[in-house]
């Protein structure tokens, strides 16, 4: 077994014949000033379809990386990555309709209106493609854009997420779960592995906090949301023609997504790799994040190599 901050993979990724050490990305990390300097950082409003959507960039790197953030967050959830990604990439984060400081106004939150939302902040960006991240909820808006533009799309990676790749597995799981918001409990959430609220609960309390008020906060997912979500999936024509970089992350504790449900996902995706994280729930990006950004930095590696 991993310590809890090793990544590891899969047998099934291992099969896929990526192997490539995390050490491989220290030509990146080289690229981070050895001096501390100052970092561009820019907030903004995005108008899109009637909404206005918070809006943030960090670093002035020539590749643009944006993160698309779940059901239980906002832009803020974030701040591992930019603070990590910032000195040697352009990061983007943003809050999806309805979440943190964006409107959803007609209530028309869902996918598709994510996806052409997405659209809107690649245009204020600026950048002619970028890496898409996408977690769990934004695994579905991330692979969304990346098949109706993918020109726009430089790599895809999809964190502890289905992305909307349906399988029969997955349904039965969905079926299983629990309906409707969890009850309010300090530093409890679903979103969160049992380890890490019990390592740090200063932490998980925070991330409770870093939801906002909007859908990713205490009051959950409204009943519109949640519809759009359950009811979007891409089918398999679509998905296999995807020609681009793709990195899927697990977690060995995520019961919302557990890992044999991301690699079932993975393999209907072409040029796909899957990463498996021990010791974290359903976001590492935030429980361990040191191990996160590693295996997403030697990815984007391996992509820009070519």
């Amino acid at each position: 077994m991993s310590s809890a901050t090793e990544p590891t993979r899969s047998p099934r990724s291992e099969r896929r014949g990526w192997c490539e050490p995390l050490g491989a990305a220290a030509s990146l990390t080289a690229r981070v000033p050895a001096v501390s300097e100052p970092t561009a950082w820019t907030t903004g409003t995005v108008e899109s379809d009637g909404e206005s959507l918070h809006v943030e960039s960090a670093g002035d790197g020539p590749e643009t990386i944006v993160f698309c953030h779940g059901a239980g967050g906002s832009h803020a959830v974030w701040y591992h990555q930019v603070v990590h990604f910032a000195p040697a990439y352009r990061v983007v984060i943003w809050d999806a309709r309805g979440f943190g400081t964006s409107t959803d106004r007609a209530r028309r939150a869902a996918i598709p209106a994510a996806v052409a939302d997405l659209a809107a902040v690649l245009d204020w960006c600026g950048a002619p493609r970028a890496h898409l991240v996408g977690q769990s909820m934004g695994g579905w808006t991330a692979l969304g854009f990346a098949l109706a533009e993918p020109a726009r799309v430089h790599s895809l990676t999809l964190a502890n997420s289905i992305a909307g790749v349906a399988t029969e597995a997955w349904r039965a799981h969905l079926a299983a779960s629990p309906q409707g918001p969890p009850p309010k409990a300090l530093g409890r959430h679903p979103a969160l592995g049992a380890r890490f609220r019990d390592r740090d609960p200063a932490g998980a309390f925070l991330y409770q906090q870093l939801g906002g008020e909007g859908y990713g906060g205490p009051a959950g997912l409204a009943p519109h949301v949640r519809a759009s979500l359950v009811g979007t999936t891409y089918d398999d024509a679509r998905v296999g023609g995807l020609d681009l970089p793709v990195l899927c992350i697990g977690a060995g504790d995520d019961d919302i997504f557990p890992p044999a449900l991301v690699e079932a996902a993975a393999d209907r995706i072409p040029n796909s790799r899957v990463v498996i994280l021990e010791g974290a729930g359903h976001s590492p990006y935030f429980e361990i994040p040191d191990a996160w950004n590693a295996a997403l930095e030697a990815f984007l590696h391996q992509v820009e190599r070519g």
